[in-house]
C-alpha cells in the first residue's frame, strides 16, 4: 500500500490529527504533511520507524469481522415474503405459505446480499476470537439467517494460546461453472466468488475453524483496510499464518491479491 495512503487511513481510523501522528512516530508535522500528500517519502530508516510505532495494538478491539452495519437486507428478506403472504393467504392458506416461502428462496437466491454474515461473522479480542456455532447449512440457512439477525446466535470462544497456527485459503482453482469450463469467477455477487477464508487449526483433536474472509473482495470495506493489522495481531499474539497465495503480501503492496493467487496457481 502506498505510504500517503497507509498513513491516512492509519490516522483517520485513530481520529488522529496531523500533529498527533507526528508526535506518535516522533517526526515533525512539516513530514507528516509531505509524506500524506505524496510531496516526500520516507527515508528507510524513517518507514522503519512508521511500522514500528504504527502498531496493530492500536486496532480498535474488539473487531467485527463481517458483522453487517445494516439491518435493510435482513428486513428485506422477512418482510416482502410476509407481505406475499398475506395476500395469497386469502386464496389458500396452504398457498400463501408457498408463495411467501419461495418468494424469500428468490430473494436469498439473487446474490445481491449474502445474508450468512447475519451469523457468519466473527469478532477478534484481545484474549481470543469469538466466532458463530451455528450449522452451515448450504441451500438455505433459514434458522441461522433469523437468529443471526436478531443477534441470538450460538456462539463460541477460542483463546489464542489454544490455535496451533492459521492458513489463509483461497480457491484459485475457480468455480467451474454448471456444464461449463469456466475457471476464473466474475466477483459482482457472493454466490460466483472464489472462496476466501481463514482456515484456524486448533491445537486439540486438530479441529479446524473455517471463517469467512468475503469481505476483504470490497477495497473499500473496513475488513480490507484492516486486514494487514489484523494479522500481524495475530502473529503478535504467536500464530504461525501460512499464506501460500500470498494475499497479504499482495494487498501490502496495493496489488490484486486475486490476480497474485491465480499466478500462484
Amino acid at each position: 500500500m502506498d505510504i500517503s495512503k497507509k498513513l491516512k487511513n492509519y490516522r483517520k481510523d485513530q481520529n488522529m490529527t496531523q500533529e498527533e501522528l507526528s508526535r506518535k512516530i516522533g517526526v515533525s508535522l512539516k513530514l507528516i504533511k509531505e509524506w500524506e500528500s505524496g510531496i516526500s517519502a520516507p527515508e528507510d530508516s524513517e518507514l522503519q520507524q512508521i511500522n514500528n510505532q504504527i502498531i496493530v495494538t492500536d486496532l480498535k478491539l474488539p473487531f467485527y469481522f463481517g458483522k453487517p452495519t445494516s439491518r435493510k437486507p435482513f428486513l428485506i428478506l422477512l418482510i416482502i415474503p410476509l407481505l406475499i403472504f398475506a395476500i395469497f393467504i386469502q386464496v389458500n392458506i396452504f398457498v400463501g405459505i408457498l408463495s411467501g416461502f419461495l418468494s424469500m428462496i428468490f430473494i436469498y437466491g439473487l446474490g445481491f446480499y449474502d445474508f450468512r454474515r447475519y451469523y457468519a461473522y466473527f469478532i477478534v479480542k484481545k484474549d481470543g476470537i469469538i466466532v458463530s456455532k451455528e450449522k452451515e447449512l448450504q441451500l438455505f440457512p433459514l434458522i441461522s439467517i433469523i437468529k443471526g439477525g436478531l443477534k441470538i446466535r450460538k456462539e463460541e470462544k477460542i483463546q489464542y494460546n489454544d490455535i496451533n497456527y492459521m492458513n489463509i485459503f483461497f480457491d484459485s482453482d475457480g468455480f467451474k461453472g454448471y456444464g461449463t469450463s469456466i475457471s476464473y469467477r466474475p466477483r459482482q455477487l457472493y454466490t460466483t466468488r472464489e472462496v476466501i477464508m481463514l482456515q484456524v487449526y486448533l491445537k486439540t483433536n486438530n479441529e479446524v475453524i473455517n471463517l469467512n474472509l468475503d469481505q476483504i473482495f470490497y477495497p473499500d470495506s473496513k475488513e480490507r483496510k484492516h486486514i494487514l493489522y489484523l494479522f500481524k495481531f495475530f502473529n503478535q499474539k504467536g500464530i504461525p499464518i501460512i499464506d501460500d497465495h500470498k494475499i497479504l503480501k499482495a494487498i501490502n503492496e496495493g496489488q490484486s491479491f486475486i490476480d497474485s493467487a491465480y499466478k500462484k496457481n
